[in-house]
């Protein structure tokens, strides 16, 4: 009996077992079956490898592989696993705000494993070919997801500020997803012209809106040429997109074209004695670029 110390062979129990549970979470990491995240996988080896005292290539039962090699074979197998998650997220949209940046680091894993379309099935059933073809599908139904979250987006103009923005994004998508602009009703009962058509609408909207905006900056920062100039610039250009004349900038639809411009030309610094400033239309020049 051995009292208050480990029997001589509990130290080596301890080690085995630490190895062994290290060659489990391999073995994990390997199959692509587990839903543990692969960098997780990796620091349980780490820790259990450290745990026992042994470098990496304790993980080769057979003892023939380095510790570098077997090194090598985790970071492979973290690529490998990493790809397959990220094929599977692909499948539930719920990335497509990001999807640009999943595919880029995708293929980015994949190469640095060196292997083919084929290792995102981890049952190893189907072919490259299959694969890739599999993986454009959910590529499409992602960029389509993210042109239609765009498309109702623009029917409330809270992103009106930026709708330039978000217009370039919705087209870029559809083009990714070599789809007309019918993919933007989800009811898939529209045709292509009459969602353009509502699109055009909803543009118009956020245009007028960002304008009015701009039209309050104005009013505000009257007394700075600057600012006016930069104001008045930017609501001409919006209200030029939409189609649109002054009138709009009325809320209530009670004022004319003609009252707005009045209110607009009352805001405007007198630039009988001012000099331009080189780089920048005057103000007067922004009111005759919009027809005024």
């Amino acid at each position: 009996m051995f009292i208050g110390t480990k029997k001589p062979n509990q130290e080596k129990i301890n080690r085995e077992a630490k190895i062994n549970k290290a060659r489990a979470y391999f073995a994990m990491l390997s199959s692509g079956e587990s839903r543990i995240d692969s960098e997780v996988l990796y620091l349980r080896i780490k820790a259990c490898l450290e745990g026992a005292g042994v470098g990496y290539e304790a993980l080769d039962p057979n003892g023939k592989k380095t510790g570098q090699e077997m090194l090598g074979d985790i970071e492979r197998q973290c690529c490998i696993k990493k790809a397959q998650q990220i094929f599977a997220d692909l499948a539930t949209t719920k990335f497509f705000d990001i999807v640009d940046t999943e595919i880029d680091l995708l293929k980015r894993k994949m190469k640095k494993a060196k292997v083919g379309y084929e290792v995102l099935d981890p049952s190893g059933k189907k072919t490259g070919q299959e694969m890739l073809a599999v993986l454009e599908h959910r590529c499409r139904e992602n960029y389509i997801k993210k042109a239609q979250r765009v498309f109702a987006d623009l029917a409330t103009t809270k992103f009106s500020d930026i709708v330039e923005v978000e217009i370039s994004l919705l087209e870029k998508a559809l083009k990714k997803a070599k789809v007309g602009y019918e993919a933007l009703d989800i009811s898939d009962r529209k045709v292509a012209a009459e969602m353009k058509a509502e699109l055009d609408r909803r543009v118009k909207k956020n245009f007028i809106c960002a304008a009015r905006s701009d039209f309050d900056g104005l009013s505000k920062h009257q007394g700075d040429r600057f600012l006016v100039n930069s104001y008045l610039n930017r609501m001409n250009k919006k209200l030029k997109t939409a189609g649109v004349g002054y009138e709009v900038l009325d809320p209530t639809g009670k004022k004319s074209a003609e009252t707005i411009e009045k209110e607009i030309r009352a805001l405007l610094p007198d630039e009988s004695v001012s000099r331009p400033i080189p780089g920048f239309r005057t103000v007067r020049q922004s009111l005759a670029c919009c027809g005024k």
